[in-house]
């Protein structure tokens, strides 16, 4: 598998998740005991927010995503941009998010895919590529769980101590 190419499509379930967040954080700041001012503000804060995701949604057409980290996006007009995965991408079952920085940009972007917005197939191989993708720099074995270390002793059974060294 070299690279994944992604057609994103319309998806009310999207938009009906970025909809409940924003009523259910509305809902915390209502309840919040806050002054009218400063509860109107981040009410408004918070619609404000909603409206820029569900733009969002609409933004990007595709995602490519190659073994090596780069990750391309087609914007709505066609035009592809250059980045690189970042740390936060997630990947479950019904959601995906895909972390990524442009180059030559300073801040991160993130795009949310869930099922109903991509072919299966290709989404399967997102997912894979995410999740079992190249090892990133300052990865280091012993990081996972039940990685052994280079420098232990592979004759050593696990669980057992090793012998201290100074």
């Amino acid at each position: 598998m070299e690279s994944v190419t992604c057609e994103i499509q319309y998806s009310v379930a999207a938009r009906a998740l970025v909809v409940a967040a924003a009523l259910a954080t509305g809902a915390l700041v209502f309840v919040m005991p806050l002054g009218v001012a400063l509860r109107v503000a981040l009410l408004a804060w918070v619609a404000l927010l909603a409206i820029r995701a569900l733009r969002t949604l609409d933004e990007i057409a595709a995602v490519r995503l190659d073994e090596e980290g780069a990750v391309f996006v087609r914007d709505a007009l066609g035009g592809w941009r250059a980045g690189r995965i970042r740390e936060g991408s997630c990947v479950f079952p019904w959601l995906t998010v895909v972390r990524w920085r442009p180059e030559g940009s300073r801040w991160d972007r993130t795009v949310l895919l869930l099922p109903s917005m991509v072919d299966a197939a290709a989404f399967r191989g997102l997912r894979v590529l995410l999740r079992w993708g190249p090892p990133q720099p300052g990865d280091v074995p012993g990081d996972v769980p039940g990685d052994v270390p280079r420098d232990v002793p592979r004759d050593v059974p696990r669980g057992q101590a090793l012998p201290f060294t100074q």
